[in-house]
């Protein structure tokens, strides 16, 4: 004998039983626009928060001297590390640990020769 229990039927909105109006599709329409403003913005922090983290780690690299103090083996085994803690993470090879560093010694660099732009160096008619 089956029972009925209203709470484990599905329910399901036919679509033929609600009339699309202008004004629905206007809200609809705002809807969208404020979702995808909301993944956008989400990206942008995302991303910004992943540059703060990068920089702070190039700083730790420049700032503790890693190679100097440990080898230059340091930031493979850092790579290493930090992979296998955070296996679905890109961005954390011996490469880009490099370019880390890097990044932060140019951008803090008092050497203007390095930061000089190549605009400065062309004459103007």
């Amino acid at each position: 004998m089956k029972t009925s229990n209203k709470e484990e039927e599905p329910h399901f909105v036919k679509r033929d039983k609600f009339a699309i109006t202008a004004e629905y599709k206007q809200w609809f329409a705002d809807i969208k626009s404020r979702l995808r403003n909301s993944q956008i913005k989400a990206a942008i922090k995302v991303n910004s928060t992943l540059l703060e983290f990068y920089w702070s780690l190039g700083r730790d690299i420049v700032k503790m001297k890693a190679e100097q103090a440990w080898g230059s083996g340091v930031l493979q085994q850092l790579s290493f590390d930090l992979r296998d803690e955070f296996p679905g993470m890109k961005g954390l090879s011996y490469t880009n640990l490099r370019y880390a560093a890097q990044w932060f010694r140019f951008y803090t660099s008092d050497d203007e020769s390095i930061c000089q732009q190549l605009v400065d160096e062309l004459s103007m008619p």
